[in-house]
């Protein structure tokens, strides 16, 4: 029920118009417009804390995460199911997602739950209808917000490098942290893992 109404309110909340521009949507001859509601676990390592850190939780110099789709089915199923046009291709149906980045302090000199920035670094993929094309994103955490992740796709399997053939990508998450019973998340226990729920629209 908790992912159903998550889901509901992240959709709710924003309205996206897919206006895909010459310039951005003809990486491989087509017309790219994607809607995409993704659920899964994210993992943080070594974890969060709260600014300043609280009993047995001390917060760390750095920070990195991983989120799979499909991957680990704990404590939510990875799904992800899309809708539209990528390139020539027909996107309807189970779509895939590889994001791996680095987390910094915004306010505050270390990575801390509800105050970090995070940029993409080393394996970042997205699939379309069975396309696979890398991707970086950039994103801004504040305490109890929903989270704007901003990107681009590339507009080919081997292009690295940004360019205005490439697909723009705006994505909506709610991130909610996981501890074991009788913890608090990011005060007596470091936030490892998160159930990440989102949408996100790619032209």
């Amino acid at each position: 029920m908790k992912k159903r109404l998550l889901i509901a309110a992240i959709a709710g909340a924003v309205t996206l118009t897919l206006a895909p521009s010459p310039a951005n949507a003809t990486g491989e001859g087509g017309t790219t417009a994607v809607l995409a509601v993704f659920t899964g676990n994210a993992t943080v390592t070594p974890g969060l804390c709260v600014p300043g850190g609280g009993p047995g939780c001390v917060p760390p110099d750095d920070a990195v995460y991983n989120f799979t789709i499909p991957g680990s089915t704990d404590p939510v199923p990875a799904l992800c199911q899309a809708s539209g046009q990528f390139e020539t291709i027909d996107a309807a149906g189970d779509c895939a997602l590889i994001a791996n980045g680095e987390l910094e302090g915004v306010t505050t000199g270390s990575p801390a739950c509800g105050n970090v920035t995070g940029a993409s670094a080393g394996t970042n993929t997205v699939t379309f209808g069975g396309r696979t094309r890398n991707h970086s994103h950039t994103f801004l955490t504040t305490a109890g917000s929903v989270v704007p992740v901003v990107g681009h796709i590339d507009d080919s399997d081997a292009d690295e490098i940004a360019g205005p053939e490439d697909h723009n990508v705006l994505a909506l998450v709610q991130a909610i942290p996981v501890t074991p019973s009788g913890t608090i998340p990011c005060y007596t226990t470091p936030a490892q893992t998160f159930i990440a729920v989102g949408i996100a629209v790619a032209a």
